[in-house]
C-alpha cells in the first residue's frame, strides 16, 4: 500500500520533459520563479487536492463512541477521485515563460495522457541587441490520466469518558522504493463526542448522534539530482548535492454523524466540511541557464550557468467545501469490515478492516 502512495507522490516531480522529469525541473527553473510556480501550481493542483480529500477519509464507521478504555485498531484504504473538470487548465502567460502560438489550454496531471500541451518559450532580453531572446523551449507535459489517488491509513480509536473517543493516526518515516525513493510520514489526531446523551430520554433513542473532528498531516521528501547544462559556461560551484523535492499536505474535517445498529450491521452517515492545503518546496542549490549580461565580461551574450537556492516554495489552496458520507459496517465478534462513500468536490471511497475490543 505504501508503494502505491509513494508512486503517486513521485509524479509530483513531473514538470516539463517526458524523457526526464529531473531535466524538466531544470528547464522550468530557467524562467522566473513566479512563472514557474504558476505553471507548476496549475499542473499539479488536482493531485494536491486529491491527497487532501483522501487524508480526510476513513475517520469514522459509526456514531457510537467506545466505552472507557475500549478501542479499535482499523486499517483503511481511501480512494479520492479527481473530477473531470480538473483535467485541463488555462496556461498562465508569464513575464519570462510564454506560450508559443495561440493554444492556451493544457492538460493537468489528471488530464489526457495522449494530449500534448502547448510549446513554451523561456525568453530573456539580449544585452547585445535589446531584443527578446529565447533561451530554451519546452513543451507542457501530457496528463498522466490520474483519476484517483489511494491513501492507506492505520488508525487507533480509544474510548474516554462522557461518550468521548480519541482517534490517532500514524505512519513512521521510511523509504519505499518506487520510481524513486522517498521518505514519507503521516500522523493525525481526532475526536468523536456523543450528542445523544444531551437529548431528553436519549438513552431510548433508536439512533446514535455524534460530533466528529479529525486533522491529518502528511510529508514526503524526494531526493533528486539536477546537473548543469554542459554547453553553458559553468560557475565555480560544482557541488549540487542535497537537492530535494518536499511535499506536505494538511487536511481537516468536521462532521455531524448518525448511525443505527441492527444486529451485526451498522448503517452510518455524516454531513460536514472538508478543508485541505498543500505545500511544494524545491530545496537546495540548482543550476539554470541564462545569458551573460555584464558589459565587462568577454562572454557577454553567451549562455552561462547561474546557481539559485531553494527556488520553489509553492502553496496550493486545496479543497474547501461540504461533504456527505453514507456507509455500512459489519461486525463479527472482535472484527469489523466497513465501506463508505463521501460525496464532495473530490469524492472518496473508503474500505476498512478492523479489530474492535468493545462488546457493545
Amino acid at each position: 500500500m505504501k508503494k502505491i502512495l509513494l508512486l503517486s507522490l513521485a509524479t509530483l516531480i513531473l514538470t516539463v520533459n517526458q524523457s526526464s522529469a529531473q531535466k524538466g525541473v531544470t528547464t522550468i527553473l530557467q524562467g522566473s520563479a513566479t512563472d514557474a510556480e504558476a505553471l507548476m501550481r496549475s499542473y499539479l493542483n488536482p493531485m494536491g487536492n486529491a491527497f487532501g480529500a483522501a487524508l480526510n477519509g476513513g475517520w469514522f464507521n459509526t456514531a457510537k463512541s467506545h466505552g472507557l478504555a475500549r478501542f479499535d485498531l482499523t486499517f483503511t484504504a481511501n480512494f479520492a477521485f479527481i473530477p473531470s473538470s480538473e483535467n485541463n487548465f488555462i496556461v498562465p502567460n508569464g513575464n519570462v515563460i510564454k506560450a508559443s502560438g495561440t493554444s492556451a489550454t493544457s492538460p493537468s496531471i489528471s488530464g489526457n495522457s495522449t494530449t500534448v500541451g502547448p510549446t513554451m518559450n523561456v525568453v530573456v532580453q539580449s544585452p547585445l541587441t535589446g531584443n527578446d531572446t529565447t533561451v530554451t523551449t519546452f513543451q507542457m507535459p501530457k496528463g498522466l490520466y490520474f483519476k484517483s489517488v489511494m491513501m492507506p491509513i492505520l488508525q487507533l480509536n480509544v474510548g474516554l469518558i462522557k461518550q468521548t473517543e480519541l482517534a490517532v493516526r500514524y505512519m513512521p518515516e521510511g523509504n519505499v522504493p518506487g520510481v524513486i525513493d522517498s521518505k514519507t510520514h503521516l500522523w493525525g489526531i481526532g475526536f468523536k463526542h456523543g450528542l445523544t446523551q444531551y437529548i431528553p430520554f436519549g438513552g431510548l433513542a433508536p439512533i446514535d448522534i455524534a460530533l466528529q473532528f479529525g486533522y491529518t498531516s502528511m510529508g514526503s521528501a524526494l531526493d533528486i539530482s539536477v546537473k548543469p547544462d554542459a554547453t553553458a559556461i559553468p560557475t565555480s560551484t560544482t557541488d549540487y548535492s542535497g537537492q530535494q523535492l518536499k511535499y506536505n499536505v494538511t487536511a481537516w474535517t468536521a462532521n455531524l454523524l448518525v448511525s443505527k445498529k441492527v444486529a451485526m450491521v451498522t448503517f452510518y452517515g455524516g454531513i460536514g466540511y472538508n478543508h485541505s492545503s498543500s505545500n511544494l518546496i524545491l530545496a537546495g542549490k540548482y543550476p539554470i541557464t541564462t545569458i551573460e549580461t555584464s558589459t565587462t565580461s568577454a562572454n557577454i551574450g553567451k549562455f552561462k550557468i547561474q546557481d539559485i537556492n531553494d527556488p520553489i516554495d509553492l502553496q496550493f489552496n486545496g479543497i474547501k467545501g461540504g461533504r456527505g458520507t453514507l456507509g455500512v459496517r459489519f461486525k463479527l465478534l472482535f472484527f469489523t469490515l466497513h465501506a463508505d462513500y463521501t460525496f464532495a468536490q473530490y469524492s472518496v471511497l473508503t474500505a476498512g478492516l478492523g479489530f474492535n475490543l468493545d462488546l457493545k
